[in-house]
């Protein structure tokens, strides 16, 4: 069985946290901020949880925000890009919502070492119109993980994440963000984008297949993300969808006289009685 990834968050990893942090800010209390981590409700924490106990920790023994965030963007760009590194924008969800540019700057930086997908949409929620601006600016942005952000961190139904809700009811300051990223040279954003659109299908589907039926047959990359962004409509058997990819009625095949038993007993079996099915193709 393999490892819980809440045990990736060991002692190892934090003192190679701490090490970074000391290197930009030789004040850290290291061993103060290990005994703020490893308290006696540690044991008991998920993932999640543990993510933001780390957070609330570096609260404890960083300056305050404006000071720490240039320390916390320094010491990231020691890690790669992993799921266990995402305390760092969570910090700025945490603490930085009402410092708007400083924060916005600083989820750009992070989301390049984690990922921001979650902590940005707290200030999607608070500045709609300016955060769909912003997130219009980076699917622009040089960087894949920054073009990810602006697809993943507006998908109205984000799992693990807060919903939403503006963009469930109405996704359409979402879709101008995705137009742009559809034929991104990256298959990490357009998977993002086919994910948000599979988010929206399952509100409005027929905004979902109207984009279908506009991007299909471009080229294959386009062809593979519409497909990903239908799976939901597909799996419902959906006809419209059914019939883009090719899964029309079948009108050559008719079957008469079909039977089969209605009761079951307990470990019994289901049976078809002979030539009871004529089946013509």
């Amino acid at each position: 069985m393999a490892e819980p990834l809440k045990h990736r968050y060991n002692k190892a990893f934090i003192t190679s946290l701490s090490d970074a942090l000391l290197k930009y800010h030789p004040a850290f209390d290291s061993t103060q901020f290990q005994k703020l981590i490893f308290n006696a409700a540690w044991e008991a924490k998920e993932l999640k949880q543990r993510m933001r106990h780390i957070t609330e920790s570096l609260y404890q023994c960083l300056p305050d925000y404006q000071q720490a965030i240039p320390i916390l963007k320094a010491a990231s760009s020691q890690f790669t890009n992993t799921f266990e590194h995402m305390f760092f924008p969570d910090y700025v969800e945490c603490y930085g919502l009402n410092e708007y540019g400083l924060s916005i700057d600083a989820l750009e930086h992070f989301t390049k070492y984690s990922s921001s997908e979650f902590a940005v949409r707290p200030f999607i929620i608070k500045y709609p119109e300016k955060m769909m601006q912003q997130m219009k600016h980076w699917a622009n942005h040089e960087s894949e993980h920054v073009r990810r952000l602006a697809a993943e961190g507006c998908r109205p139904r984000l799992p693990w994440a807060m919903q939403l809700p503006m963009f469930i009811k109405d996704p359409t300051p979402v879709l101008g963000v995705l137009d742009t990223l559809q034929h991104d040279s990256s298959l990490y954003v357009r998977r993002s984008v086919a994910n948000n659109l599979n988010d929206i299908a399952k509100d409005h589907p027929q905004i979902v297949l109207n984009i279908a039926k506009a991007w299909l047959g471009k080229n294959k990359d386009t062809d593979w993300l519409i497909k990903h962004a239908c799976r939901t409509l597909l799996k419902q058997g959906n006809t419209e969808a059914l019939a883009l990819f090719g899964f029309t009625p079948a009108k050559h095949i008719r079957i008469q006289d079909f039977q089969v038993s209605t009761q079951v007993n307990w470990a019994g079996k289901l049976t078809f009685p002979p030539h009871s099915a004529a089946i013509n193709l």
